[in-house]
C-alpha cells in the first residue's frame, strides 16, 4: 500500500504580485519534493495562478490608494471591514467552507503568506500552520525607526494579530537583526524558476516597475528630464510616454528578460523584486509607495545593503536620476559581495528545511 503524500494548503495574500511570486516558488519546490499542494488565494495573485489544479479564491484584505499613488489609510480600514468580517468570524461561509473541505481533505499542514484566514481556520481545527512571508519582519527584527517609531510598534501589533503564526519563516533580501527571544528563521528572497543559469547582460537601458499607476506622471516627468536614457517602463497605467520611455505590459517571462539585460532598475520598493534585482547583480533605485511604511522599511534595507539607494516619490527628479547612474560601480561591486552568499541570494533550500522535516515525520506517523 503507498503511501499517501503529505497534503498542504497553502494560503497566498492576494494583494500586489510580490506575494504569488514568492509563494508560487515554495509551492512548486514542495511539489519536487513529493508534497500536494492546494492554493487559496485572491485579488491579484489569481491571474498568477491560472491554470493552478484546485484553486480556492477566498476573502482578502486589500490596500486603496488615493491621489499620487499614496496609500489612503481611511479607505483601507473601511473597505475591508466586510472581508474582515468573513476572515475573523468562525461562522462565515469562507471557514464553513474550509471545514467542510477540511473534513474530505485532511490537510497535513496549512502555511501563510501572510494570509490571515487559513491560519486562523487552522487554529481552530487544531491543524498545525506556519507562516513564509516577508512581513513579519516587523514583529520579529530589530527595524531602524524612520522617525515612525509610533507606526512601526502598531503595525507590529496588527501583523502578530492577523497572521499569530506559531512557526515563522521571514523571507526578506537583506537581514536585520533578529529580536531577543524571536524563533523566527530569516532566509533569503525565492527565486522564481528561470534565473539559474539566466544570460545576465547589460544592454544599456533601465529597467522600470510601477505597482501603482498613481505614481505614473511623477515618474514620466523626471524620466522624460533624462532624455539620453532608455526607460522600459513596466506599469499597467496609460499614459503619454516621452520618446526614451517604452511602455511594457507587465508579463512574468518578458519582464525578467528585460530584468537580467538592463543596467538598472527602478521600482517601488517591494522585497521580492528589490530580491530578484539584486541577485542578478543589478543596482536599484527604490521610489518606496507613498504612505506605505513597509516599503520604506524595504528602502531602507537597500541602503543598508550598499546595493542601491531610496528617492520619495516627491524628491525624484532628472538629476536625482543622473546622480544614481554615477554610482552604479560602487552599488554594482555591493550587489556583487552579497552575492557570494547563497543562502542569502535564494531562501527555497532553506525554507524546505524548515518544512518538510517534521512535515514528513507526522505523514508517516500518521
Amino acid at each position: 500500500m503507498s503511501e499517501r503524500p503529505a497534503l498542504i494548503w497553502y494560503g497566498v495574500q492576494g494583494e500586489g504580485r510580490g506575494h504569488a511570486t514568492r509563494s508560487k516558488v515554495v509551492i512548486h519546490a514542495l511539489r519536487a519534493e513529493g508534497c500536494a499542494v492546494r492554493v487559496f488565494t485572491g485579488g491579484d495573485a489569481l491571474d498568477h495562478f491560472s491554470g493552478e489544479p484546485d484553486l480556492e479564491e477566498i476573502p482578502l484584505l486589500r490596500f486603496h490608494f488615493g491621489a499620487g499613488g499614496r496609500l489612503d489609510l481611511m479607505a483601507t480600514a473601511v473597505r475591508n471591514l466586510k472581508p474582515l468580517h468573513g476572515i475573523l468570524h468562525r461562522s462565515s461561509p469562507a471557514h464553513e467552507r474550509l471545514h467542510r473541505l477540511a473534513s474530505r481533505e485532511a490537510p497535513d499542514l496549512v502555511v501563510s503568506d501572510f494570509e490571515p484566514l487559513l491560519g486562523r481556520f487552522a487554529a481552530r481545527a487544531r491543524i498545525p500552520w506556519i507562516s513564509v512571508d516577508h512581513q513579519h519582519v516587523l514583529t520579529d527584527t530589530i527595524l531602524p525607526k524612520l522617525g515612525r517609531g509610533l507606526e512601526l510598534l502598531l503595525l507590529s501589533r496588527f501583523a502578530q494579530w492577523l497572521v499569530p503564526a506559531p512557526v515563522r519563516v521571514v523571507s526578506s533580501f537583506h537581514h536585520f537583526p533578529l529580536r531577543p527571544g524571536s524563533q523566527a528563521r530569516l532566509v533569503g528572497c525565492f527565486l522564481r524558476e528561470g534565473f539559474a543559469g539566466r544570460p545576465v547582460r547589460d544592454q544599456g537601458h533601465v529597467c522600470a516597475y510601477l505597482k501603482e499607476p498613481g505614481m505614473l506622471p511623477s515618474v514620466l516627468e523626471a524620466m522624460a528630464g533624462v532624455p539620453e536614457t532608455a526607460f522600459h517602463l513596466w506599469c499597467t497605467g496609460i499614459a503619454p510616454t516621452p520618446e526614451n520611455v517604452r511602455l511594457c505590459k507587465p508579463s512574468s517571462e518578458t519582464f525578467l528578460e528585460d530584468l537580467a539585460n538592463c543596467s538598472w532598475l527602478v521600482t517601488t520598493a517591494g522585497n521580492q523584486l528589490l530580491g530578484e534585482a539584486l541577485a542578478l547583480g543589478k543596482p536599484v533605485l527604490a521610489i518606496p509607495v507613498p504612505g506605505q511604511t513597509e516599503q520604506a522599511l524595504n528602502a531602507a534595507a537597500l541602503e543598508a545593503s550598499g546595493c542601491g539607494r531610496s528617492m520619495p516619490l516627491h524628491l525624484l527628479g532628472p538629476e536625482q536620476i543622473r546622480s544614481f547612474g554615477v554610482g552604479l560601480d560602487r552599488f554594482g561591486a555591493a550587489c556583487r559581495n552579497r552575492n557570494r552568499d547563497e543562502a542569502m541570494v535564494d531562501g527555497t533550500a532553506a525554507v524546505l528545511e524548515t518544512i518538510l522535516p517534521d512535515l514528513l515525520r507526522r505523514t508517516r506517523a500518521a
